[in-house]
């Protein structure tokens, strides 16, 4: 199991491998944009915002949080490319 796909209190930090990140973020994305219209349609949009982009925040601060402390070109080409497209999926509704 890819350990960046739940949020846990407790972040398995020896779990998590380079290999983890890319396809973490493309399933947290999907699921992101999945739920997307029911997002911008809900009496509280911007609480069904924070919702439905949190589990995509928890992995990119996780993914962060170990590129700052570990040099590691798979992380940070994960992270460059989940950056992306998460600015993507969350403004592209409003543009």
């Amino acid at each position: 199991m890819n350990p960046l796909l739940e949020v846990q209190f407790q972040i398995p930090f020896d779990q998590i491998k380079a290999e983890h990140v890319e396809p973490a973020i493309d399933a947290l994305l999907a699921a992101s944009e999945k739920s997307l219209e029911a997002t911008t349609a809900s009496a509280d949009p911007l609480m069904a915002l924070d919702e439905m982009t949190e589990p995509l925040d928890y992995a990119m601060n996780v993914v962060r949080h170990l590129e700052s402390v570990a040099d590691n070109s798979g992380v940070a080409r994960g992270i460059q490319r989940g950056a992306a497209e998460d600015q993507r999926v969350l403004f592209e509704p409003f543009l």
